[in-house]
Parts: structure tokens; C-alpha cells; sequence
């Protein structure tokens, strides 16, 4: 069987995959397993698509809560190409469709290339790509498209990294490792892309020694650097963002406690079931699913990676791979051994936390191995000259495959089957999306397939502002805002998450949450005392308007200055503060025009004007650009209830300002009195300098090809002399 054809039959059998699971047998349950692709993913795609018909890269994304950096959540993948192309060209639910039968055929393409690579016939090439394609890790990336998209690179990874020690070290290796190391962080999942360099160093310096010519290691070791370097400058536009949002996110640099980091563990008794092909035990949260797959071997899995260590060409690769498995093994199994202790000790060891997903490793680790059984036994059958050498491996390839694929049944909905009624536009979703004042809504807990087809972030697939928000890199300035005491707080709001509902309400007052929803036919009461007054039904959901809330522009003549964010909270809630008359600011320029508004310390409580003397409308809103007109009596601060991040910047009739942290999370401008623009712009330096360092690798890489090209020319060109005695022997 040919390369070309074995790849085309993977393609195949990624399709079959989705379109069978999926759209055939079209499971309906809402669970566990595909809550973060309906209520995190399909949305994200949803406002990508639509901003790239829009002509524009969504840097920033102000539909939840009171705004956040899109491109820098890093999760979306909103710079991954196939997510540019594939999500920019079809409807969302197409689109996540396609790319999970992309990177499952991805995953299995690359994988028969490593194991073509590593010298196994085109049966157990065959068998490695379905025993990794189809472990119940991969399959589970159906409903995770990111973790699916990282996971898909890591045999690409290793294959790249054995041409270019088995090739004299050419450097279009080089860039494959730097293309692949590239893909696989762009993918969108951090935690994925640093477990896939857990297993590709170690196979980088074990063949070093094991495959790469003692001549050429030097070599190789500068050109995998350089594919490093390459590698670094192509993700900048992604890294420098995210690594910004990071250092000020609830899920901080700093790490996790121990018993946190290995709060998700697969049990040692899981890991022995699994060698046994059988998976693990039932529980409610995973009743049937790929996740229960995910570290069962197939059942003919243990003795032909046992007989594997028979080939003596194969036995270093066996070895090493079978290691990589244990040690993946106990790495997986968290707190149940001492061996995630360690790992967790070494530096930036705690920084995420379950280790059960790690698997996806140990299922490759699996597969390889397996796949080198394969190949001995048609090794076996070649030198005893017994027929059968191609028939058995390759009857062993589709029980194995077959094997599989019985596992991949799932248990919950996926997004393409319910798209319709998410991107639906109802009476209610058209008077929220055309509030004249842009008021923000809060979203009361619905029901995935209930009534209404509302959910947490249904504000970005229908354009309107939405809160609560689930965002697991969420500033922690939200988190200090509403005084949630979970350090691994995703943004949550509500009766299931903060049954304090109702004494938020001065922090959403002062966050512009004009209108509370709540689902017909779910429980409101947290909601209705934190709205007040009474509720109309519509669309399946019960709308509270609640008229206390700030607008989303309006100024003050009075500021109190604190810039230690734990006081300044304590200040706007306390009950003499008045948020519609006053604001607490991060710091002011004693020499500056906002010095006036600072209050006495002699006579702190000072008669200011009332608010009615100020006026400010939103001109026009924008995600990336905002325009207020504000008409102040005196010098004022307009303040804009969106979130205070880096990379907003303000101007006045086109002279730029100094823009004020308000009330510890939201943005304010000092204005002159009389008649003035405001206008801010969503600018973020470390994008702009990504794209920079990006453009300069690229034309980098571009020259050093074609200076490799035209030295390559160069030496098969015949000389002068071998031109004339070609010509003499004529």
C-alpha cells in the first residue's frame, strides 16, 4: 500500500469518525464532556467567524462581563491558521466540524509518517495511526477542538525531529520541527504544548545518540536550536499577548497547591484495567464515553508490544517508547505515587494541574509500541519465508483498528447538532442586541437544551453584553471585584455558583446590568430578589428590567484617590460611597486638570455638582474603538464601565490622555468643561510587536531557503571542466 493511498484512507476514516458518531447516531445528552465545546468553544467560533467576515482580527471582545482581550486568551486559537481559514470560510458548526476531522486525520497522517520514518511497513504504519487517532484521548478532542488541535501535532513533532537526525541534519527538517512546534502551540491548548515537549526532548536526545551519525550531532543539536528560534518568533503575535493577560489572570503564573494540581488523577487500579483493554470503571460524570477509553489498550495491545522487543532492528525504539508509556503511566496517575511529587518540585512543575491529561501521550507512547509488534511479527513471518508476511500484519492492523473504533461511541451532544438553534435570532436576543444605551444583561443559569437557547456566553454569538462570563484565564480583577474567594475562579454568577446573588448587586449596578434573565422553567429566585420588581416572560426566559443601574458612559466632578486595589474595593463598597456622584481612581497628576476633582482631605464631603450638569452618550461602539461625547459644566471624568486593561488608549480631539483605572476595574478620562470627543482605541503593543517579530523570522526563513536553494544549485551544476570532457567523450 502506498503512502499517498494509506493517507487517504485515514482521511477517510477521520470522516467516518465524526459523521457517524456525531451526525448518524446524534446523541442528545448534555453532560459533562460536552459542556466546554457548547458553552466555551462553539461561541468563541461564533464571534471569530463573524469577525473575520467582518474584515477584522478580534483583538478585544466586549461582550462579556465589561470587556477581555480576545487574541490573548490563547484558547480560541484565534491566530491558528486552520482556525483563520476554516472558521472564516464556513458557518462555526461546519467549521468546528471540519477542523475535528482535520486534526483526527492530522493526528493519524503524521503518525504513519513517524512510524514509516522509524522503518515499519505500511501495516503497522498503519497500525500506529489508528492505535493513536482512535485511543479515547484523541476522540475526546471532539468536544475539545483546542486540546484536539495540540494533541494532533505531537507525532508530527517527533517525526520531524527523527528526519533531522537520520538526514545528516538537512535543514528542511529544521523548518518542519519549527512549522510543527509552531502548529502545535498556535493549536490553542498551553498545558497540551508542554506535554507534547515532555516526550519530544527526551526522543530528540535519545536520537541524538540512537539515530543521528556521531559526525553530525553537532549539527543536528544547532539546527533543532535554530528550529527553536524559528519557532519563537513565528508564535510572538500569540506568546506576547497571552503572556501579558497571564501575569494579571486568576490562573496567574504562580502555580497551583499540590493538592489542586492533582485534583483530576487516573486511580493505579484504572492503569491495570487498561492494559487489559478494559476501560474505566462507570461513574455519573463519564457514563459511557471516549474519556472512559482513555487509557485502555486494545485488546490484542500488551503482547504485541511485548513481542516488539523480538525485533532486533526496532528493540532501542521499543525500549525507549515502552519507558516513555510507564513513565506517562505513573505521570498521569497524580497523587496516587510519589512520581508527580517530584515532577511537581522542578521548576514550573505546578503551573497546571490534572495530570489525566497527560494521556494522550501515553495513548502515542501506546500505539508506537504497538505498532513495532506489528512490524516484528511480519518480520518473523519474512525471515522464516512463511506466507502470510503482508496478510496477518495487515489483518492485525484492522482488528486493531476495528477494536478501536467500537470504543468511540459518544454519550453527548456536539454543537453541529444544535447550531440552528443557538444562532437563531428571537424577539428577545434583537431587544437586547439593539439597546439604544448598550446596557449588559445577566444571564441566569439555562438549561443546555431547555427552553430558551441562551447560555453563559450567548452575548458573543448574538452581540450583546452579556455577564456572568466562563473564561478560564479571566483577569483577576474581576475575581477581586465581585469578591469571589475561589483562586480558580472562571467568572461564574448565579444560584449554582454564587448563591450571594442578590448582595452583588451594587457591583453590577455600578457594571451597567440593566437587565436580569432568568429561564422559564428553572428556579429565579436569587434573581428575581437580586432584579427586583416583576419579570415578563418571553422567548422562554423571564426578563427583569432593574432600573438602578449606572449607564454605560457618565461622569463625576468628585474622585478619591487609592491606588491599592484591596482598598480601593473596600471603598466603592461601602455603603457612604456614590458611585453615580463619585468614583475612586488609581492615581491622579497633582499638576494635572484632574487634580480640581480630587476631594479636599479637609472637607472630604464636599458639595459637587449633581450629575444631570454632565452629559455623555455613546457616539459609537466598536470592539476595538469607542466614541463618547461628553458635555461636561466643569472639568469631569467620563467614566466608561468597560474593563481597564493594557493597550486602551484615549484621545480628545485627537490629543491622546492619560487613562484612569475607575473604581478598580473600569476606564475614565479627565475632560476639560464644554463639548468634547472621546475616543478610545484598542491597541495592544505586545500584538503589534508579535506581528513584528513574526514578519522579520519569516523573511529570515524565507532568505535562508533560498540561500540553501542556490548552494544546493550550485554543487549538482556540472564545472567547466566536467562540461568539456562531457562534450569530448561525445
Amino acid at each position: 500500500m502506498s503512502r499517498n493511498t494509506s493517507i487517504a484512507l485515514l482521511a477517510v476514516l477521520a470522516a467516518l469518525v465524526f459523521v457517524h458518531r456525531v451526525w448518524v447516531e446524534a446523541p442528545r445528552e448534555h453532560g459533562f464532556e460536552s459542556y466546554d465545546n457548547s458553552a466555551y468553544f462553539f461561541p468563541s467560533a461564533v464571534y471569530l467567524h463573524d469577525s473575520l467576515r467582518e474584515g477584522r482580527l478580534p483583538l478585544w471582545n466586549p461582550y462579556q462581563l465589561a470587556g477581555q482581550p480576545f487574541v490573548a486568551l490563547h484558547v480560541p486559537g484565534a491566530l491558528y491558521p486552520p482556525n483563520l481559514l476554516l472558521i472564516g470560510m464556513l458557518p462555526p458548526a461546519m467549521a468546528l466540524a471540519a477542523l475535528t476531522m482535520l486534526h483526527l486525520w492530522i493526528a493519524g497522517a503524521s503518525s504513519w509518517m513517524f512510524a514509516a520514518r522509524l522503518g515499519l511497513g505500511a501495516p503497522a504504519s498503519a497500525a500506529a495511526a489508528a492505535g493513536y487517532m482512535l485511543c479515547g484521548s484523541l476522540v475526546s478532542g471532539v468536544y475539545n477542538p483546542t486540546y484536539l488541535a495540540t494533541m494532533a501535532w505531537l507525532p508530527a513533532l517527533l517525526w520531524a525531529i527523527h528526519g533531522l537526525c537520520n538526514s545528516n541534519a538537512r535543514p528542511r527538517y529544521c523548518l518542519a520541527l519549527a512549522v510543527a512546534l509552531t502548529l502545535s502551540f498556535l493549536g490553542g491548548h498551553s498545558q497540551g504544548f508542554v506535554y507534547s515537549l515532555h516526550l519530544a526532548l527526551p526522543y530528540g536526545l535519545f536520537a541524538l545518540f540512537a539515530v543521528a551519525e556521531r559526525g553530525h550531532r553537532i549539527r543536528v543539536l544547532i539546527l533543532a536550536a535554530v528550529a527553536g528560534i524559528l519557532a519563537a518568533g513565528f508564535v510572538a503575535p500569540q506568546a506576547l499577548p497571552t503572556l501579558e493577560l497571564q501575569q494579571q489572570a486568576v490562573r496567574s503564573l504562580e502555580g497551583h497547591s499540590l493538592p489542586v494540581a492533582t485534583l483530576a488523577s487516573y486511580t493505579p487500579t484504572r492503569i491495570l484495567r487498561g492494559l487489559l483493554g478494559q476501560p474505566a470503571p462507570m461513574i455519573p460524570e463519564h457514563p459511557t464515553g471516549p474519556l472512559r477509553w482513555a487509557t485502555a489498550w486494545p485488546l490484542l495491545g500488551l503482547p504485541l508490544l511485548l513481542f516488539g522487543f523480538s525485533s532486533r532492528s526496532l528493540r532501542t525504539h521499543c525500549f525507549f517508547f515502552t519507558l516513555a508509556a510507564i513513565a506517562a503511566a505513573f505521570f498521569v496517575m497524580g497523587r496516587h505515587t510519589s512520581f508527580y511529587s517530584v515532577y511537581f518540585a522542578l521548576p514550573f512543575g505546578d503551573l497546571f494541574r490534572s495530570p489525566m491529561r497527560f494521556s494522550f501521550v501515553y495513548s502515542f507512547c501506546v500505539a508506537i509500541g504497538i505498532a513495532i509488534g506489528v512490524e516484528a511479527v511480519a518480520q518473523r513471518l519474512r525471515g522464516s519465508g512463511r506466507a502470510g508476511a503482508i496478510a496477518v500484519p495487515t489483518a492485525l492492523a484492522v482488528v486493531l483498528a476495528i477494536d478501536l473504533y467500537s470504543r468511540s461511541a459518544l454519550v453527548a451532544t456536539h454543537p453541529t447538532l444544535e447550531a440552528g438553534g443557538e444562532e437563531s435570532s428571537t424577539e428577545l436576543v434583537q431587544r437586547l442586541a439593539n439597546s439604544p444605551g448598550r446596557e449588559r444583561v445577566l444571564v441566569g443559569p439555562f438549561r443546555k437544551g431547555g427552553a430558551s437557547p441562551l447560555t453563559t456566553k450567548s452575548g458573543m454569538v448574538h452581540r450583546f453584553f452579556a455577564v456572568p462570563d466562563y473564561e478560564p484565564a479571566i483577569p483577576e480583577a474581576y475575581r477581586r471585584y465581585f469578591e469571589q474567594p475561589d483562586p480558580a475562579w472562571h467568572g461564574e454568577l448565579g444560584a449554582k455558583k454564587t448563591p450571594r446573588l442578590p448582595t452583588l448587586v451594587r457591583q453590577l449596578d455600578m457594571m451597567s446590568v440593566r437587565y436580569y434573565l432568568a429561564p422559564s422553567d428553572g428556579a429565579i429566585g436569587d434573581l428575581r430578589n437580586a432584579a427586583g420588581g416583576r419579570g415578563i416572560e418571553t422567548d422562554g426566559a423571564i426578563l427583569f428590567d432593574h432600573e438602578g443601574a449606572l449607564p454605560r458612559a457618565y461622569a463625576v466632578s468628585r474622585v478619591v484617590v487609592e491606588p491599592d486595589p484591596d482598598r480601593a474595593t473596600q471603598k466603592i463598597l461601602a455603603q457612604n460611597f456614590q458611585p453615580k456622584r463619585e468614583a475612586v481612581v488609581d492615581a491622579i497628576d497633582p499638576k494635572g486638570l484632574g487634580a480640581a476633582l480630587v476631594a479636599s482631605p479637609a472637607n472630604p464631603k464636599r458639595e459637587v455638582p449633581q450629575i444631570r450638569t454632565h452629559r455623555v452618550s455613546i457616539a459609537s461602539y466598536q470592539p476595538e474603538k469607542v466614541v463618547l461625547d461628553a458635555q461636561c459644566a466643569q472639568p469631569c471624568l467620563v467614566v466608561l464601565t468597560d474593563l481597564f486593561y493594557p493597550g486602551w488608549r484615549a484621545f480628545i480631539e485627537g490629543e491622546e490622555q492619560r487613562v484612569h483605572r475607575v473604581n478598580t476595574l473600569y476606564r475614565g478620562v479627565v475632560v476639560p468643561a464644554g463639548s468634547h470627543r472621546v475616543t478610545y482605541r484598542f491597541e495592544p503593543q505586545p500584538f503589534y510587536i508579535g506581528v513584528a517579530i513574526a514578519c522579520t523570522t519569516l523573511l529570515v526563513a524565507i532568505a535562508a531557503c533560498l540561500v540553501a536553494v542556490r548552494r544546493s544549485s550550485k554543487q549538482l551544476r556540472p564545472g567547466p571542466l566536467a562540461t568539456r570532457s562531457l562534450s569530448s567523450s561525445d
